[in-house]
């Protein structure tokens, strides 16, 4: 009788300490550390702001995931120097730094460049990450030109040459133009405008886009995550659109009113319509009549 208590003490003793090792394994491996991806964009906006953003995220089962929690420090050019700023990374997976153009001076190297260095500190879920941003500073200007019925835009993109100390137009970058609205923004010119020689793109503005009750719009050009400048942005407002009001009154663009601001061919559209249905109802009704009265003869 003892040896079977001595042996059953023995096994219940070994499955009590390899389920404590099993719980240990498994619970090391769900605070696993993950490796987190960086990927950092500047944008600058022509009304003196200016926005570095980093993308943290990580591949999980070949799903993309957000690092969301964690620290992120931002220094002006390496991890050696003093910390600049930080901030943690937000349900949409971004960290964001904003700045002005006197902020923006801090990072500015001896050849006239932006020189940002990122670092996703390492936490109990995250292992410790870096990435490094030079960016070149630029200008984007924008001119309204109008003659007879005509309306011309000229964009033009410049930058500071170390080299020669002075502002030159840059070449061969492709410039998009939009004008602002609701929901998503309206492109004008055509998707592809490259810069010539100047730094300008020149667009012959449609006259049929519409505004505010002024025939105000905003129009954007824009500069799209280049890897010399970064995204830069740059926005007016002007009166090259048609009055809003002009639009709600258009008899082709009315679709509700009174009859006599409708469009004819929707006027005798749902007549036709109505009459349709109501001799189709008819004829239903007429040979429901007709059956009855068959029936009631055979009986």
């Amino acid at each position: 009788m003892k040896n079977k208590a001595y042996i059953v003490y023995y096994l219940l003793m070994t499955f009590l300490i390899l389920f404590s090792s099993s719980a240990n394994v498994y619970a090391e491996e769900e605070i696993e550390q993950v490796k987190p991806r960086l990927r950092l964009n500047y944008f600058k906006h022509m009304d003196d702001k200016s926005e570095l953003v980093a993308n943290a995220y990580f591949k999980k089962d070949g799903e993309k995931l957000f690092c969301t929690g964690a620290e992120v420090l931002l220094f002006t050019s390496s991890k050696s120097d003093k910390e600049y700023s930080n901030t943690t990374v937000g349900e949409d997976g971004y960290a964001r730094f904003n700045f002005n153009s006197d902020e923006l001076s801090s990072f500015k190297d001896s050849s006239e460049r932006y020189s940002f260095y990122v670092l996703l500190k390492e936490s109990e879920l995250f292992k410790e990450r870096s990435d490094q941003l030079t960016i070149t500073d630029a200008e984007l200007k924008m001119e309204f030109l109008s003659e007879d019925s005509v309306k011309t835009l000229k964009v033009k993109l410049e930058s500071f040459n170390a080299d020669s100390g002075r502002i030159l137009p840059v070449y061969r970058k492709p410039l998009k133009v939009f004008v602002e609205r609701a929901f998503s923004p309206y492109p004008v010119g055509g998707d592809f405008n490259y810069s010539n020689e100047d730094g300008v793109v020149e667009i012959t503005f449609p006259n049929d886009i519409f505004g505010d009750e002024n025939g105000i719009i905003t129009v954007i050009a824009k500069l799209d995550e280049d890897d010399d400048f970064g995204t830069i942005i740059a926005k007016s407002n002007i009166d090259w659109g048609l009055p809003y009001t002009d639009y709600v009154h258009t008899e082709k663009a009315l679709l509700i009113g009174s009859s006599r601001e409708a469009p004819n061919i929707i006027f005798f559209g749902i007549i036709l319509t109505v009459a349709l249905v109501w001799g189709y109802l008819i004829y239903i009704f007429y040979n429901i009549f007709r059956i009855k009265s068959l029936g009631k003869k055979v009986v």
